[in-house]
């Protein structure tokens, strides 16, 4: 990873009035640049074609375009479902670890019937070109809509495929790496499926791998790209010269970007303080000073709760200034080419059944839940440093003014000029011209009336740091840190001369509902049992010699397909097919 350090020090080298997370590279730089490897992403998702309340499952892989490897650059990917007419369905953002990362969406009823393009990228992707993105077709069919024109078949040929025809799918169920072994090839309802991965190559089958078991409809639908065919999505790299602006990976998390400008006369500010605030109960609070063409940039790097930041400039002119957000410059998907997916009268009664079963399927959903992998909150800046008090280990008072006075230790209130502030004592020589830093659920507090005046009793805890300390571009006499229990300090006061921003969460990694039938799960046995989609595991790791997997049957009979994708740990593609059949 060292030799990106140079990408990181690009930030402080921006020039203005580029778009969000862009620069211009000197001749040196576009060097540099041009050594750094690109990336390809592939995306194994369960199905090419989805009902109203059935749920595209998805699994991104970023690969080294150069090594074949996972990439460690980027952090974050980007995933949308986009229609014929250009607008998006959804847009995701994937958290990737070592190059991996995972997500959902369930299908509402408000999205039509209609030919769909599942697309994928990095923003250090977005470098070589529009077209050099992950793409995979995606048909819907919402029969609780009427107009179904986008997908009505015209002529009198039918599209549907007798069942038999399943047998002609590739079943491919070994390569020279890994092989997929079943205990039958037949199955009863509800019956136990026992299946065997075996790494045929021992240590150098071992990597990283998606699981599918789905329904098979007995109809032409879409092929889905395999991870040995995906690259054939990407066209050739290409080199870039310090008149192309160029999009930052975002390294480390999510990247923001603004520029701070003076008002009337929109001047680029430099060397100026600026904080971002997300507010909740798991708060981030950075600072940071502008560079030289009054651009910052925020990585986040956290897990967040609360959909939106707070940017601040600090100092006591705030008012004259304003910050604009550099805006993300989407793809042109004008070149996509869509799927011609059909629908005929022929297939009424599929589609009668599978949205029947899907509307039983989400009535018991309760007791089907995905369980969400909670997210471990970072650390603020300061930890490690300085003591905490939760109140509730303490005798409660009403007011701060109490709280201080009784309970917190080098902390007091100082009036001067008929102006209420917060000192803390710490161990250097004081300097009369600093100020403590405080802090209340991630936002700047300016105005310590405003922390001063609140409610204690709505206070969780209080961090103390009795150290001068340094961060961003100001030092600090001590930090004062406040959580309340709700998380809402935020509501209580003014944010005049503020930016606010709106964010997209990265998705939630989740651990995906298994249906099991043994004496752990006697309640289950009495739920309708009508899913297509039997098993997904987005995040199997092939690390011995012999794997067993095992997943239940459902009432629904038909044929199944068995899809594993992934890669080697060197980067070779595995890609393995296996038809069962429910009767």
């Amino acid at each position: 990873m060292q030799k990106y350090i140079f990408i990181i020090m690009l930030l402080f080298l921006s020039k203005p009035n580029l778009n969000y997370g862009q620069t211009l590279l000197s001749n040196n730089q576009s060097v540099v640049y041009n050594n750094i490897h690109q990336e390809n992403i592939f995306v194994h998702y369960n199905a090419s074609l989805l009902f109203s309340g059935d749920y595209l499952y998805y699994k991104i892989y970023n690969i080294n375009s150069q090594t074949k490897k996972l990439s460690q650059l980027s952090k974050i990917a980007y995933i949308e479902l986009i229609g014929k007419d250009k607008k998006t369905v959804f847009k995701h953002k994937i958290k990737l670890n070592s190059g991996i990362g995972q997500g959902d969406f369930f299908i509402p009823t408000s999205v039509a019937s209609g030919n769909y393009k599942l697309i994928a990228y990095t923003k250090w992707m977005k470098n070589v070109g529009d077209n050099y993105y992950f793409q995979g077709d995606v048909c819907i069919i919402n029969p609780f809509l009427e107009n179904q024109n986008e997908i009505t078949k015209k002529s009198n040929d039918s599209v549907v495929k007798r069942e038999s025809s399943n047998q002609n799918r590739i079943n491919k169920t070994t390569n020279k790496y890994v092989e997929l072994k079943l205990n039958s090839k037949t199955f009863s309802k509800r019956e136990k499926v026992i299946f065997q991965i075996s790494a045929l190559m021992n240590e150098a089958s071992f990597g990283n791998y998606s699981v599918s078991v789905r329904k098979i409809d007995s109809i032409s639908i879409p092929n889905r790209p395999n991870s040995s065919s995906y690259q054939a999505n990407y066209s050739k790299p290409q080199t870039t010269s310090n008149k192309k602006p160029v999009f930052l990976p975002e390294l480390r998390g999510e990247l923001l970007s603004a520029t701070v400008l003076e008002k009337g006369t929109d001047k680029h500010v430099p060397a100026k303080n600026v904080t971002l605030s997300i507010s909740g109960k798991n708060p981030v609070f950075k600072s940071l000073v502008t560079n030289k063409s009054g651009i910052f940039y925020f990585n986040l790097d956290e897990p967040y709760e609360t959909l939106g930041a707070d940017l601040y400039v600090e100092g006591d002119n705030s008012e004259k200034y304003k910050i604009i957000l550099n805006q993300n410059t989407p793809l042109n998907y004008d070149d996509l080419a869509f799927s011609d997916f059909k629908i005929s009268f022929e297939m009424k009664e599929l589609i009668l059944e599978r949205s029947i079963n899907n509307q039983i399927e989400n009535a018991y959903s309760n007791v089907k839940q995905h369980k969400i992998q909670p997210e471990k909150p970072a650390p603020p800046f300061y930890s490690g440093q300085g003591i905490t008090y939760n109140l509730d280990d303490f005798t409660r008072f009403k007011t701060v003014k109490e709280t201080v006075v009784e309970i917190i230790n080098d902390v007091w209130i100082e009036k001067r000029n008929g102006v209420d502030n917060f000192k803390i004592k710490i161990d250097q020589p004081t300097i009369k011209s600093l100020s403590p830093l405080i802090i209340v659920d991630g936002l700047l507090v300016l105005n310590h009336d405003d922390l001063i005046n609140y409610d204690a009793r709505k206070i969780k805890k209080i961090s103390v740091v009795n150290n001068r300390y340094r961060y961003g571009g100001n030092v600090f006499e001590g930090i004062l840190s406040v959580e309340t229990i709700n998380g809402d300090f935020k509501n209580s006061i003014s944010q005049a001369h503020t930016k606010n921003v709106s964010l997209i969460k990265p998705q939630v990694d989740k651990n995906y509902f298994n249906q099991m039938y043994n004496n752990d799960n006697e309640s289950l046995k009495h739920v309708p049992d009508y899913r297509s989609q039997l098993y997904w595991q987005p995040n199997f790791n092939l690390n011995k010699i012999e794997n067993t997997i095992t997943f239940y049957t459902s009432d629904y009979i038909g044929s199944y397909e068995i899809n594993i994708e992934g890669f080697t740990k060197d980067g070779l593609p595995v890609s393995i097919k296996k038809i069962i059949s429910v009767k």
